[in-house]
């Protein structure tokens, strides 16, 4: 856990009582940071997920028995160590979908769903013209309305290279534009298991997009160039969604210990993608997160309040922490002076990168490449 390690050793966290012989230095409590300890969590989240059909989503009955588990080890930890924990439920929207997309020749395609996609309408599907729209690998394709001018999709469906921005809003542009549907293709290589999840489209506006879905970069290249080349092609999507509130949790954990106005929040998301078990996504997040979470209520006199929260329903629109910012009032938020994220950190061959892509990063993103520099690592910053 080195990266914590620029949190615990940085002189700005740690207050000048530390001198006092009843204090355990908060430097100390990287020693604690245990990989065995964390290949324990890892197991742990592993078996609720093989118990429930390897699965950990939202939802699942494998993602609640991983709240019930955290909030075990959080339980086992708070006992004389000074920990405030708070549970903070919520109802979002579950969805989940199946896509079948049959070729110019009539043959299955392998496509994936997408995440808050509309379904079509009727046994059959939707079957239409293929409409070719303009490439642009740099401003990304079909993300902007200019980039829609002269372009006609009306009653067809639209053919869209991924990249750039979000698909929700190539498929949202081409609704504008009176598209019937959207097959979206890779911008790279990926290979692409039928029945799969992938990523969302966004809850926002979910019932008001035409039905989406993916396809591979090969087959989208294809027809692409078969419609350049002046052949009209037919497809045939279908898409059979349902869409139900399900309850997820928040969970939330503070050290009650330094400055209640100065906040170091460090978080990770506690569910996996649908049909996963979540290991590194998710899972290792959340193992390390407990392990610092022990390691930190051993240490004391902290400058800084340290807060850890593992958010619910991350993979279906970042729900969770979307949720738990919503109801922080201004001068709580304020108090949260950086917040670290741990999310699908496990590596056995880590590229060490701190990014800082904007000016409140910069004193974070300063201690921390300062500190892996010190420990002789190769670290890019940008």
């Amino acid at each position: 856990m080195k990266l914590f390690g620029a949190l615990l050793g940085a002189a700005t966290l740690v207050s000048p009582a530390y001198s006092n012989p009843n204090c355990r230095h908060p430097s100390t409590a990287l020693a604690d940071i245990l990989v065995t300890e964390i290949r324990a969590h890892l197991g742990a989240l592993q078996e609720r997920a093989r118990l429930y059909h390897d699965n950990r989503a939202f939802s699942t009955y494998g993602y609640e028995e991983s709240v019930t588990y955290v909030l075990g080890v959080i339980g086992r930890f708070s006992a004389g160590r000074r920990l405030k924990t708070v549970v903070q439920s919520f109802d979002h929207l579950f969805e989940k979908s199946i896509t079948k997309i049959k070729g110019p020749d009539d043959k299955d395609v392998m496509a994936m769903p997408l995440l808050y996609g509309n379904k079509t309408m009727g046994p059959g599907g939707i079957r239409r013209e293929l409409a070719p729209t303009p490439i642009d690998d740099e401003r990304g394709s079909c993300c902007f309305e200019d980039q829609w001018k002269g372009v006609n999709v009306r009653d067809k469906i639209a053919l869209i290279k991924v990249g750039v921005c979000p698909m929700a809003d190539k498929v949202q542009l081409a609704t504008k534009n009176g598209a019937r549907a959207v097959v979206l293709y890779n911008n790279v290589p990926v290979n692409i298991s039928m029945g799969e999840v992938n990523k969302a489209l966004g809850v926002d506006n979910w019932n008001k997009r035409v039905p989406a879905g993916l396809i591979g970069l090969e087959d989208g290249a294809d027809w692409n160039q078969r419609l350049r080349s002046g052949e009209q092609l037919k497809v045939t999507l279908k898409v059979e969604s349902e869409a139900k509130k399900k309850k997820s949790w928040n969970i939330i954990t503070e050290v009650q210990e330094g400055d209640p106005e100065k906040i170091i929040m460090l978080g990770t998301h506690l569910d996996s993608s649908l049909n996963s078990p979540g290991i590194n996504n998710g899972g290792s997040g959340t193992a390390a997160l407990l392990s610092i979470l022990r390691a930190v209520t051993r240490a004391s006199c902290y400058k800084y309040r340290i807060r850890l929260a593992w958010w619910g329903a991350h993979e279906y629109g970042l729900a969770g922490s979307r949720h738990y910012a919503s109801r922080l009032s201004k001068a709580d938020a304020k108090k949260i002076k950086f917040y670290f994220n741990y999310d699908t950190i496990g590596s056995l061959d880590p590229h060490w990168t701190v990014l800082e892509d904007r000016g409140a990063d910069k004193r974070g993103g300063t201690l921390l490449y300062d500190y892996l520099k010190a420990q002789g690592l190769d670290v890019t910053y940008k």
